[in-house]
Parts: C-alpha cells; sequence; structure tokens
C-alpha cells in the first residue's frame, strides 16, 4: 500500500462554462510506502490533515510531511477513516510502540489565539481565502475564526513551508506544525452586516464598523471551499450576533 501524492495547480476561480477537457491533471510528485507513516495531526475542527513519513533505517532516515488542506469537515473525516482502515493491518505487525501516532494540534491552536487567557469560546474555525475587490493583489489564505467575542482572519503558516523567516528559531516544533499570525480581528458588535455573493455562492462579505467614527467601515472579502461552507460560515456569524 502507498501513499501518492499528486500535484494540482494553485487556488484559482473556475468558470462556469469551464467543461471536464478543461479539467486539471494530475501528477505523482512522490510515492511512499504506507509502512512508512509515523504519524497523523488532525487539524482543529478537522480543517486539515498533516502527514509525517519516516523513510529509511536505523542508520539513515529522511522525514517527510505533508499538510492536507481540506478546508471541509467531512471530506478530511473521510481520508482519515481510509488511512486508519488501510494502517490497522500494518499496525498489527508492527512491534510495540512503533504504531502509527494520531493526535490533534487543538491546544496549539487555542494557545496562540489566546482563548485560554481571554477566556474565548471558538464558535467556528475554517480555512479559506481572503480576496480584494481592488488591486492586483492574489488571493491569501486565512484561517477564519468566531468566538463568542470577536471575529478573526488569521495568517496560517507551518514549520518549513519556506514561508516564515524566523523558522530556524523555532526548535521545539516538527516540520509541519502550524503557527499563527492575527491580520485582522473585530468584536462582535462591530460586525454590521454579513452577505453571500450573487455570482458565487463560495463568496461571502463582512462588513466591519472601524473603531474610529470618523473612518470608514470596511469589508472582509472571502472565499470557502465550497458553498456548503459557506452557508455554514454565514449561519454560525449569525448565531454568534444574536
Amino acid at each position: 500500500m502507498t501513499f501518492i501524492l499528486t500535484c494540482l495547480d494553485t487556488f484559482d476561480f473556475f468558470s462556469i462554462s469551464q467543461t471536464f477537457s478543461d479539467a486539471y491533471w494530475p501528477h505523482a510528485v512522490i510515492r511512499h510506502p504506507l509502512n512508512c507513516l509515523r504519524g497523523i495531526t488532525i487539524g482543529f475542527q478537522f480543517q486539515r490533515l498533516i502527514l509525517r513519513f519516516c523513510i529509511g533505517n536505523a542508520s539513515s532516515s529522511f522525514e517527510y510531511t505533508y499538510v492536507i488542506l481540506t478546508s471541509n469537515k467531512l471530506q478530511t473525516v473521510s481520508l482519515l477513516q481510509k488511512l486508519q482502515s488501510l494502517l490497522a493491518a500494518i499496525d498489527s505487525d508492527r512491534l510495540p510502540g512503533l504504531e502509527t501516532l494520531i493526535d490533534n494540534d487543538d491546544k496549539t491552536f487555542l494557545d496562540e489565539l489566546g482563548a485560554p487567557r481571554s477566556n474565548e469560546v471558538v464558535m467556528h474555525y475554517s480555512i479559506l481565502h481572503q480576496i480584494w475587490k481592488r488591486g492586483d493583489r492574489e488571493a491569501s489564505r486565512r484561517a477564519f475564526v468566531i468566538t463568542d467575542a470577536r471575529v478573526y482572519l488569521l495568517d496560517e503558516y507551518y514549520i518549513g513551508d519556506g514561508t516564515n523567516p524566523n523558522d530556524d528559531n523555532e526548535k521545539r516544533k516538527k516540520l509541519g506544525d502550524v503557527s499563527f499570525a492575527i491580520i485582522d480581528s473585530a468584536k462582535l458588535n462591530r460586525v454590521t452586516e454579513v452577505r453571500a455573493a450573487n455570482e458565487d455562492p463560495r463568496k461571502i462579505t463582512l462588513v466591519i464598523l472601524p473603531q474610529n467614527k470618523l473612518k470608514r467601515s470596511h469589508r472582509w472579502r472571502l472565499v470557502c471551499g465550497d458553498g456548503e461552507g459557506a452557508e455554514r460560515l454565514i449561519e454560525d456569524v449569525r448565531k454568534a450576533l444574536a
């Protein structure tokens, strides 16, 4: 049994006029035997999986880490269940203590958000993209969080992905471990509107009042992975505002 990583193009918006002939053709980038899978980390609220492989022997080995961003709880659970069913037979033949370790990064996420200190309760978390109405800026991946007190836009990156120049200082973290930086946040009472776009069911706009009355309201323009994710986000925002 083998884990195969395929490559598709980066995040893009698809035209409704596209057909199956326009679809991307995946190609294998790398393959690993599943018996080399040493660890699985479940992302907060099942938005991602982190797979850790160790290839080699006692004298020489290489570690490979893959972050799978599903942005969808059902897809993450389905993939996890398939991996667990395949690993059951493999782990039964391993020596005690060498089974594939499955954990989650809930504590890491809550600690970096500061929820334990502020006593905030997380009501919604999703991985999506932020876009802008004007300018040539590319869509940026974000983590969107609703607590019982605030809404957050977070920059989410992973140790070793090359996006953080301070990776070398993170001695206590492993490849693929998640880190966050707050891009923007607002109290719930400053969120005046949440609405879906007419042209694309994945797109959502949050209207947020400024802290200074002399400034204009600003908007978070967000794109979810699918229409169901967008509906859930809108519902959770409205519940938090109720």
